[in-house]
């Protein structure tokens, strides 16, 4: 539920960009601004694009300072650096990656007996046929 009210014109400010994206990259000066409802027609950096979508999510706060989250928001470097090399894999093709889909079914048989599954050799079979 929205904590606020009225349209999104009203909520549009005059300068949308962070002030030092324009200045550190002088080519796109003051007219580097977030698309709201489509992209604009000129292409942007990448590197400005991620320091706009950086600075808008700052606004956020801090997950790690949440006490109301149910889930861990730290993780060991290692753990994040693995989620980083998978990312380009589309993990629903077993076939194309057969080492990934053995190593999801053994974790999800490791988690079964965690939790006292009946047979945690079976669960992978329910979570494999899902697909």
């Amino acid at each position: 539920m929205a904590l606020h009210h009225g349209s999104s014109e009203d909520r549009i400010r005059d300068a949308d960009a962070n002030p030092f994206v324009g200045e550190a990259n002088p080519p796109f000066g003051s007219r580097v601004t977030q698309p709201r409802q489509r992209l604009a027609n000129d292409p942007m950096a990448p590197e400005v694009a991620y320091q706009l979508i950086h600075d808008e999510l700052l606004l956020d706060g801090s997950a790690r300072l949440n006490l109301a989250t149910f889930v861990t928001t730290w993780m060991e470097p290692n753990a994040q650096k693995l989620m980083a090399e998978c990312f380009d894999k589309n993990l629903i093709d077993k076939d194309e990656y057969p080492q990934t889909a053995e190593l999801e079914r053994r974790c999800v048989a490791i988690l079964a007996d965690l939790w006292n599954a009946p047979e945690p050799t079976g669960a992978p079979d329910i979570v494999s046929s899902a697909h």
